[in-house]
């Protein structure tokens, strides 16, 4: 199960959203090499705004993928 926050600080509605669905679709794509049994919440913090689509999928790979993505 996935559970996720992004603040107000992180940016305007349109920043908040994108950062939801990158957060999503790598969850979605990456299903099948996760264990099946986690439960987790991504909490974005305001730095997250800033960052470009990539890199938010680097660091979200480098956190629950166990050698990233190649």
């Amino acid at each position: 199960r996935l559970g996720m926050t992004v603040s107000k600080k992180v940016g305007n509605a349109v920043q908040r959203n994108r950062i939801k669905r990158i957060i999503r679709e790598f969850f979605r794509l990456n299903r099948d090499r996760l264990n099946n049994s986690i439960e987790c919440v991504v909490i974005a913090r305001p730095r997250a705004g800033r960052t470009d689509n990539a890199g938010l999928t680097r660091s979200l790979a480098g956190l629950f993928l166990p050698y990233g993505i190649p």
